[in-house]
Order: structure tokens, then sequence, then C-alpha cells
């Protein structure tokens, strides 16, 4: 084939964004494209007329870009910068400013990024290449992490003009999810599924079934109306909802998932907070906890560590009101219903406080079975609450005392005074028990009554991978 209708050939696919044919076409014909790419910087007379201009400089750029991602050959987009008067420093520079961005969003300096990376971009003002856009994309990451959204959008939104310039789809992918994301935080569920959409349009044309799929999915949820909480099941390295789980074989992890991103200043004042409450400061973790409420009003994280920190300060009423407001923001989060009912009951005079203290005591993970008994029963000793007789039955269950295992549960049934515990005792009881036609009975009960995520996606499971009658 000859070099000006390979080039004709290519430029084409780019004029059509036909991904898949400049893919074929750059893996197929590899070597030729290197050899004469220097020739094609030079514009020939035929194509400097108005309209085919702009398809030769789209072609050009996108080849150079396609054999530097795809092929492992960036010396073609080297030779194409340089000819624009892109030099070597140029490019070094910004690939030194990508690393600097790379590191301060990882250490949390979002403030840092938005200055440095513009600072970058005015250095840089009038060139364009996918390094550009690159930059872009994490000054936009780092308004996004302080809740300055139409800043975030605006940088996403010069990250996308940038890629789509140079007809690099990695880079289109990058900006169109991260807009998405802007436009999921901030409830314009029609924008955020759009762009969805489009990633999904993407990954269809560059032959990633899997990615467009999953993007797709996440389109349409987000036109449903996602809940704001929801517990999405891990298994190997798929993510699968509750609606969707069938027979699994192996292990599987259960994760919470909100209807928002998490913003990485919120994230890291509450680490903060961890970070003091663990030595004791409880006021100073809870002015912390307060600060990152404020920085991102809708995680329920940091309002949830709030009220657990309000208890070790003897503020029960305060506490029930985060546990209250938890909830509203992400119904089921963690244990903050039951942490709730207690927390009112402390302050309404109906429960001693230690009964907290011995709830938190027996939530510790790898507690020793014995551990556990002993703590469960003083708790019981005191309150007769059906949450130590739900720690009583796990540590019998831990040491292989299966009926009274079963015993204890039943016992806890009889008096669960609310529906994340009584949810909880439902699957617990149903996965001990000989009779599966009572533990079919259970799983739905718990289902149906849906008062803890973590027990209600258990029970899901649970039923997925019963014996088929």
């Amino acid at each position: 084939m000859q070099t000006d209708e390979l080039r004709k050939l290519l430029f084409d696919a780019v004029d059509t964004g036909d991904l898949d044919a400049l893919a074929v076409l750059c893996e197929t014909h590899e070597e030729a494209i290197c050899q004469a790419f220097s020739t094609w910087r030079k514009v020939p007379d035929e194509y400097r007329q108005a309209g085919r201009l702009g398809w030769y400089a789209q072609g050009l750029t996108s080849v150079a870009t396609q054999m530097a991602a795809a092929r492992g050959k960036p010396e073609l987009l080297q030779l194409l910068l340089d000819a624009n008067g892109q030099t070597n420093q140029l490019i070094g520079d910004l690939q030194k400013a990508i690393f600097e961005l790379d590191e301060l969003l990882g250490m949390g300096s979002y403030a840092e990024v938005t200055v440095k990376g513009r600072e970058a971009l005015r250095r840089i003002e009038g060139n364009h290449s996918p390094l550009v856009a690159m930059v872009w994309g994490r000054v936009g990451q780092g308004h996004f992490h302080q809740s300055a959204m139409q800043q975030a959008q605006q940088a996403f939104e010069k990250a996308l003009l940038e890629s789509e310039a140079c007809g690099d789809w990695e880079g289109q992918i990058a900006a169109r999810t991260s807009l998405a994301e802007v436009f999921r935080y901030l409830r314009r569920t029609k924008e955020s599924a759009g762009q969805f959409t489009k990633v999904a349009e993407l990954y269809e044309q560059v032959s990633k079934p899997k990615e467009a799929f999953q993007a797709r999915k996440t389109a349409a949820r987000i036109s449903r109306g996602e809940p704001l909480l929801r517990i999405v099941v891990e298994h190997g390295d798929e993510g699968i909802e509750l609606e969707d789980v069938e027979t699994m074989d192996g292990r599987v992890r259960f994760i919470y998932q909100r209807n928002r991103p998490n913003l990485g200043a919120a994230m890291k004042e509450t680490a903060e907070a961890e970070r003091r409450g663990a030595v004791g400061d409880y006021e100073g973790a809870l002015a912390s906890f307060e600060k990152a409420a404020l920085i991102d009003p809708h995680d329920p994280s940091p309002i949830y560590q709030a009220g657990v920190t309000l208890m070790f300060l003897d503020r029960s009423g305060e506490a029930a009101e985060k546990f209250r407001k938890t909830n509203d923001l992400a119904p089921g989060w963690y244990r903050c219903r039951s942490y709730g009912f207690i927390a009112e009951r402390i302050a309404e005079g109906k429960l001693p406080s230690v009964v907290f203290g011995l709830v938190l005591s027996l939530d510790e993970p790898g507690l020793p079975a014995e551990d556990r008994a002993r703590l469960a029963q003083q708790g019981i000793a005191v309150t007769n609450l059906s949450i130590f007789y739900a720690a009583l039955g796990d540590a019998y269950q831990q040491l292989g005392r299966f009926t009274e295992a079963r015993s204890t549960y039943r016992n806890g049934l009889e008096l669960a005074e609310e529906p994340d515990v009584k949810t909880q005792l439902l699957v617990k009881l149903a996965m001990v028990l000989e009779d599966p036609a009572e533990r079919v009975t259970l799983l739905g009960e718990a289902l149906t009554l849906a008062g803890n995520w973590m027990a209600v996606a258990t029970a899901r499971v649970a039923l997925a991978n019963l014996p088929k009658a």
C-alpha cells in the first residue's frame, strides 16, 4: 500500500470516529507509519484549503496519539510536538508537572494541585497535546475534592476538549467519567447518565465490551434514581449488585456504595479526626469530624463518627441526633440505627451509659470468642438487650456450640427492639439451622425487614446459593 493511501485511510478513520479501524491500521502498518510519519508532518498543498486542513491536522494528531498509547511509539507524538514548536523541554516540563500533581493528589494537597496545575497550564498556553489534557484533569480533581464543583466541571471540560482534539480516547473516557461524577455529586442525574452513556460508546468503539456494559449499567441506575445507600457484592474482581446475585463459589465481600462519590478533603479531615480520637483527644476529634461534614455535608462517615465521639463525651442526646442524621443521609450506614436506638435511651435515662461501651467492645474486630461471651453476658445482666444475645450467639457459634447458639439467637429474636438487630438475628439464626425450610423463611423475612444492610446482603447471597428444588 502506498503511504499516501495509508495516510488517507488513517485520517478518514479518525474523521469518522472509527477507532476500531484506526487501531487495526496502526497495528497492521506500524512500521510503514513510523517510516513515513516525519514526511507527513508537512501538510501537502491539496490539504491546505479550508475544511481539509482540519481533517489533516486532526488525523495527524490522532495517529501520533494512537501510536504512542497503543503501540508504544511515543517518538511520533514527540516529532509532531516538535513540529508545532513544542520542544523536548516542554514535553519534559509537562511530564514533570503531571508527576508532581499526582504526588500532591496522593498527599491530599488539593488546593496546591489547583495552583500548581494552573501555573503549568499558563506556561504552556497555546500548546495542545494529551499531556495538556492530563494536566487539566489533575486540576479538575483538585477542585472536585475540595467540593468546588463548578471549577471542577470547567477543568474537566477543558481536558475533554484537549483529548478530543488529539483523538485520545483514553483521555476522553477519563474526562467524561470525571464529568459524570461531578454531575452525580450535584444530583444532575440526566447529565451524569448521559456522560456515562458516552463513556460506554467510547469503550464500544475500542472493543472493550465489559467496560462498556458497566458504564451503561451505571447510566441506567442513575437514570432510575440511585438509592442513597446500597450493598455491592465483591466476588473475585467483580462487583455484583444485590439484585443480580446468583449462585457463586468462594468468598465474597460486601461493600457499601453511596449515590455520591467521596470528596478527598473531607476524607482527609475525617482521617485526622480518627487520629485524634485514637489518642483520646475527643474534643479535637469532634471538631475535625464537624469540619469534614462542612466540606462534604452529604458524607455520612464524619457525622456517624461524630456520634460515636459524642458518646465518649457523655453527650448521648447530641449523639442520637448525629445517628439519626447519618441514617437520613445513608439509611442503614454501619450501626447507625442500633447505636441511635441505644443513644436515645441513654439520653432518656432508660439505659445506663455503660451499655454503649460494652457494645463498642463487642464490635472490636478479631475479638476472641471467650471475651465476646463474657462481654455479652455482662450486657445481658445489665439490660437484657437483644444486641447482646446476638453477640453471645456469635460467641457460641465461634466455639462450635451450635445448639446454644440457636437457642440464644431465638431468645434475642423474642426481645428484638428495633429492625437493625432483628434483621441480624434472623440471618444469624438462619445460618445455623438444620431445617432448610425454616432457614428460607427466616432469610426471606430478613429481606423484607431490611433493617441491617449487611445482614440483608448475607441473606440474599445465602438464598441464591441454596440448592434448587
